[in-house]
């Protein structure tokens, strides 16, 4: 219903300003209103698609044994949004049984979710193996570069509100409890 009402309201607010360059004649704010409520309409869309794909995967998918380090540089992979920096430390060799496309979608999501709340520009993902069969990866937020290192660049969305149930769909689909804390994020994966 949140992704539904998303979408409507992104073509609402296309046809308003439609109708207002209809009525007021195509000037230069009416111009600049539609191609604002436009623009905004395709980025409102392209994220709308985005968690369709996610929950369509999420509910078909099969896990795969695939390493932590290829989920990571899997994450460049996802259309749109601001860079970030990721440095990543711990055992990223260790696998992992996932779906990839819904992993590298739920950490995308974790880094949006905690970027959205500190606006850092710089992440850490952590990467531990506890006892328990587990793989935990822990993101972050820097409040400056770490020097001498080079970060993955990872496109993050700012997130939407519905952004919170898919990432919780998606978690659940994996088997991956997800968590939040200020500043930080954590997400358990089952060992491949």
């Amino acid at each position: 219903d949140a992704v539904c009402t998303a979408a409507r309201r992104a073509g609402e607010r296309v046809l308003v300003a439609v109708e207002e360059a209809e009525r007021r004649g195509v000037g230069a704010r009416t111009r600049l209103a539609l191609q604002a409520a436009c623009d905004d309409a395709v980025e409102v869309l392209s994220h709308v698609r985005s968690a369709i794909e996610l929950l369509q995967r999420a509910s078909a998918s099969e896990p795969l044994p695939v390493s932590i380090d290829d989920l990571l540089h899997e994450l460049d992979g996802e259309v749109g949004g601001e860079p970030v920096d990721l440095y990543v430390e711990g055992d990223i060799g260790v696998m992992v049984a996932v779906q990839p496309r819904v992993a590298t979608a739920l950490l995308v999501g974790a880094l949006g979710r905690v970027r959205g709340a500190t606006a850092a520009r710089a992440f850490r993902a952590r990467v531990t193996t506890p006892s328990d069969g587990r793989v935990r990866v822990e993101l972050d937020a820097l409040a400056e570069p770490i020097a001498g290192r080079t970060p993955l660049s990872i496109p993050v969305r700012t997130s939407a509100a519905y952004d919170e149930v898919v990432l919780g769909l998606a978690a659940a689909s994996l088997a991956a409890p997800l968590g939040f804390e200020p500043g930080r994020a954590h997400i358990d994966l089952l060992r491949g």
